[in-house]
């Protein structure tokens, strides 16, 4: 009669371990699931984040493509202008020279 006692009581026991075991994983399975969900958005929002400045990114290019065509057209214009000039000193250059 002991000896079921004995068997009676570990099961309890065993018993009283399983269920303490099966919490204790049931709450590390709630805080896993809490903690993967927080990552889960901040990785969403850092996608969101890198999506935008890759916007940016393409306007910022496509503008600094545009400055330099413009810079490319400007140079051309200077270098239009600075030849006109040295032709028209250089004619009037002619035309003091004759005059004396």
């Amino acid at each position: 009669d002991e000896l079921n006692k004995e068997l009676s009581d570990t099961r309890e026991m065993h018993a009283a371990e399983v269920e303490s075991l099966k919490a204790e994983l049931q709450s590390l399975k709630l805080t896993h699931s809490e903690e993967a969900s927080v990552l889960h958005s901040k990785v969403e929002k850092l996608q969101e984040e890198l999506q935008a400045k890759d916007g940016i990114n393409a306007l910022l290019q496509s503008d600094v493509g545009s400055l330099q065509e413009e810079r490319k057209i400007a140079a051309a214009k200077y270098d239009e202008g600075r030849s006109e000039m040295q032709s028209l000193l250089a004619s009037q250059k002619d035309e003091l020279n004759k005059e004396l």
